[in-house]
């Protein structure tokens, strides 16, 4: 009961709050922009460093090695 009773006054107290938080979307556009520019940004350093360092030739070897020693038409 006491739990129902603090749930009610929680919900009272901070829908508002909520509600606003909620309708309220202004710099949701530029936080967006912001993200993808920040992801796009870590994409390019890494392929940057990874070029730069020589693991880029690596990784294809690697991966090179592995398609080649895939087998696409089993034969049981």
């Amino acid at each position: 009961m006491a739990l129902m009773v603090l749930a009610s006054f929680v919900r009272a107290a901070l829908g508002p709050l909520f509600s606003r938080l909620h309708l309220d979307q202004r710099g949701q556009d530029t936080a967006e922009y912001l993200v993808m520019t920040g992801v796009v940004v870590a994409i390019i350093a890494t392929l940057v460093f990874t070029a730069y360092s020589g693991a880029l030739d690596g990784l294809i070897d690697r991966l090179g090695s592995f398609i080649d020693g895939v087998d696409f038409n089993p034969t049981d």
